[in-house]
């Protein structure tokens, strides 16, 4: 059935067409977040993002690893779209703090809390602090192991409420990563869709 369903298309193609259907059996509480995801890469012309988010909901029922390796290239296509980095160039051959930090800075969202450090700035730059930890123990967690990618025989395996807050908050990053750039540089989605 899964190779059918890949084949298909099938998950993608019920969300466009019958979001009834779709809930019952791909929904619960992670297609909310993936879909306002969706909906900003959509606005975005990210196509990337939906790769992602469509590997993203597969591994959380069936491979919690491939969720967290997903969820980790996720933030890396996030910030590479933030940083307009394209292709296979040295130039994009940055790794994750680094993007990170790049697409913090191009957003404004620095040290000293948010653009312009009115109130609420303490409590912005303690968040983003928070947003970057996030960034770097899910890129900790897919390096050690606890993800695909690198490779590995007799990979370690992260219950699946571990795995679905690893994936529940890069996804959360990510789209608030591409809201923010959303609105400063392409109109607000919410408003423009």
């Amino acid at each position: 059935m899964r190779i059918v369903e890949d084949y298909l298309s099938l998950p993608e193609w019920l969300q466009d067409n019958d979001r009834e259907l779709y809930a019952a059996l791909y929904g619960g509480e992670d297609a909310v977040t993936l879909d306002e995801l969706q909906a900003v890469g959509d606005f975005l012309k990210i196509q990337d993002v939906d790769e992602h988010a469509a590997r993203i909901r597969r591994g959380l029922r069936d491979d919690p690893a491939q969720a967290i390796g997903s969820s980790k290239e996720l933030l890396e296509t996030v910030f590479k779209a933030i940083l307009d980095l394209r292709g296979n160039g040295s130039e994009t051959k940055l790794d994750i703090p680094q993007l990170l930090h790049a697409a913090s800075s191009k957003l404004g969202f620095n040290a000293g809390g948010h653009r312009d450090g009115g109130p609420g700035a303490d409590q912005r730059r303690k968040l983003f602090g928070a947003l970057a930890n996030i960034v770097s123990l899910t890129a900790e967690l897919r390096n050690s192991g606890f993800g695909t990618g690198h490779g590995g025989a007799h990979r370690p395996q992260l219950d699946v409420p571990t795995a679905r807050l690893v994936v529940s908050a890069a996804v959360a990053v990510a789209t608030f990563y591409l809201e923010a750039y959303s609105v400063e540089f392409e109109g607000d989605p919410a408003h423009d869709s």
